[in-house]
């Protein structure tokens, strides 16, 4: 007898196909932005439960695009998590509010540039030149964080 060809889906394994779908990914620039193979995102889409740190990464990513029905998903399995796992998800979050809210200070930076500009302040475009670079750098940092935990 083959293998069946449907099997019932764990609400985490939609929620994630519904997270990739919503931001208009494959399941290929899914595992690109998460940092993961292709076969992760098939087998979490199918059968596997995600890792704590992917799954917090879900979870943030959902957040992010305000997706509150798939942030109840993924929080409900990382309640579900040993303690020391809930722990480690909650240092994660917290990283990555961090890195948050230094890019979000860069970014007022550049706000205060461009109206320093309209008012013809001669170091404005310098000024928004550095924040521009920072946001980046801050951006860049705060993927980085993921790999390194």
């Amino acid at each position: 007898m083959g293998r069946p060809t449907s099997r019932k889906k764990s609400p985490i394994a939609k929620a994630i196909a519904e997270l990739r779908a919503r931001l208009g990914e494959t399941q290929a620039s899914m595992a690109v932005k998460l940092g993961v193979s292709l076969q992760s995102i098939a087998r979490w889409e199918t059968e596997a439960a995600p890792h704590h740190m992917h799954l917090t990464r879900l979870w943030l990513l959902a957040r992010e695009h305000g997706y509150k029905d798939l942030m109840k998903v993924f929080y409900g399995r990382i309640n579900q998590l040993q303690a020391p796992d809930q722990r480690k998800v909650e240092a994660q979050r917290a990283q990555y509010d961090r890195w948050g809210k230094i890019q979000n200070t860069v970014i007022d930076v550049m706000q205060e540039a461009q109206q320093l500009s309209k008012e013809g302040h001669p170091a404005a475009p310098r000024l928004a030149d550095l924040a521009s670079k920072l946001i980046s750098l801050t951006r860049a940092a705060r993927e980085w964080s993921w790999g390194n935990l």
